[in-house]
């Protein structure tokens, strides 16, 4: 039997003297950390050391209330096909490139990439399309890529090349906008961002900013396919996020924090719980980690912080939009809908995006 093909993963780290955090987390930290009482946060990248990155993808699939994600395998499943074949391939011969953001566990991309093998009408000695999985792990990105062919290698053979990133979405738009990744300049690029993370960056400012910074050519089919959690009812997204299997990749977050900084201990066993919480005000879910009791933390470089007892320390929110918020991200972000999928049962959308002409 023929060995599976190799899957290259391509190093496109800016850093590529630190581990899997960025140079700038413990600037960041102190930053959050130095906020007046009440404001104070923790960067969300303290979430996905290796640690967290293998706790979250073993829970997030498991939790039978974590609407997310059955939402989407739900959309996948009915419309896959139709996903498939609105993206342009008409361009230079049939070809195209995909790269998703943030990959993780890959089993929506699974459904995603049987569908779009079936829109090549014959295998070739080189496939025309070349699929990307991003992620921040190289070792996840080992794991997963190999499950992957595992599962749908022959279904895909000839069809779609399988290949890895290893770097930040910075990196990735970096590569994509100074084409050092030696894209070919006639090929579509289809852009992958699924699983509502667009939520986790500051609704009305930074989530229409990283839209903007993702280099879409219209004109030769390139695409944004969005995942995106609408407004509902606060009980379900409170059962949904609030699951107690959760909390272990929560409150690693906090060692993550310590270890960025030099100082594994800061965040002392027993001086913090788990927070979580829907934010009515803001239209989000919070997670991160309230102080037990008053405490003071010596934080390296920067000196003192003071907590009080019941002090919540925010590491990340998830954004639910309404329609009008919908609308506002798409129009500050530069971008016009080509199509859209809803599943209406969680009314979560996923929606293929193009750059708008201004």
């Amino acid at each position: 039997m023929t060995s599976p093909p190799l899957i290259e993963i391509y190093d496109i780290r800016s850093e590529k003297d630190v581990a899997i955090f960025s140079s700038k987390l413990p600037s960041d930290i102190i930053s959050g950390l130095s906020e007046s009482q009440g404001q104070r946060t923790l960067p969300s990248e303290c979430l996905y050391d290796e640690i967290g990155l293998k706790i979250y993808n073993e829970v997030v699939s498991t939790w039978k209330e974590y609407y997310p994600y059955k939402a989407e395998m739900g959309i996948w499943k009915q419309w896959a096909d139709d996903i498939a074949h609105s993206m342009s391939r008409v361009q230079a011969g049939g070809r195209a490139v995909i790269i998703e953001f943030g990959a993780g566990s890959l089993d929506k991309t699974s459904l995603f990439l049987s569908a779009l093998a079936g829109t090549c009408t014959s295998r070739e000695n080189t496939p025309p399309i070349t699929y990307y999985a991003l992620d921040l792990s190289r070792s996840e990105l080992d794991r997963t890529l190999s499950d992957l062919q595992n599962n749908i290698g022959q279904d895909v053979s000839g069809k779609i090349a399988l290949k890895g990133l290893w770097g930040t979405y910075d990196d990735a738009i970096r590569i994509l906008t100074t084409n050092e990744g030696n894209f070919d300049k006639e090929i579509p690029i289809h852009i992958l961002f699924l699983g509502g993370t667009i939520g986790n960056f500051t609704k009305g400012t930074h989530d229409s900013a990283f839209l903007r910074s993702i280099p879409l050519n219209s004109e030769r089919g390139d695409t944004l396919l969005l995942g995106l959690d609408q407004a509902k009812d606060p009980e379900m997204i409170e059962r949904a996020y609030n699951f107690e299997s959760a909390r272990p990749w929560i409150m690693n977050g906090l060692l993550a924090a310590g270890k960025a900084l030099g100082k594994p201990g800061l965040f002392k066993d027993g001086h913090w719980e788990r927070y979580a919480k829907f934010n009515k005000e803001m239209g989000r879910f919070e997670a991160g980690y309230v102080s037990k009791f008053d405490q003071t933390l010596d934080v390296p470089t920067f000196g003192p912080v003071l907590f009080s007892s019941g002090e919540v320390i925010v590491v990340s929110c998830s954004n639910k939009y309404t329609e009008p918020e919908t609308e506002r991200l798409f129009d500050d972000g530069h971008l016009a809908v080509v199509k859209s999928w809803l599943n209406e049962e969680y009314k979560y959308l996923l929606c293929l995006l193009k750059t708008k002409h201004t």
